[in-house]
């Protein structure tokens, strides 16, 4: 079933080329934590932020 808007009508549609395959397998799948981004990363991140941040209403500034 799909929505195609929030306040629209549920609609049911195949997605599977072959109507007679049926899932198996019903458990959920086990969720993957995210390690984030590496120390590198987010200095990397922190420092260019900091200098966009910083140009702001210098000559230039694109935004």
């Amino acid at each position: 079933m799909v929505n195609a808007c929030s306040d629209g009508e549920e609609t049911s549609f195949c997605l599977l080329k072959n109507e007679c395959f049926r899932f198996t397998n019903t458990d959920r799948p086990v969720p993957i934590l995210a390690a984030g981004l590496s120390a590198v990363r987010r200095g990397y991140l922190r420092d260019n932020v900091r200098s966009i941040l910083s140009a702001r209403g210098r000559e230039g500034f694109p935004c």
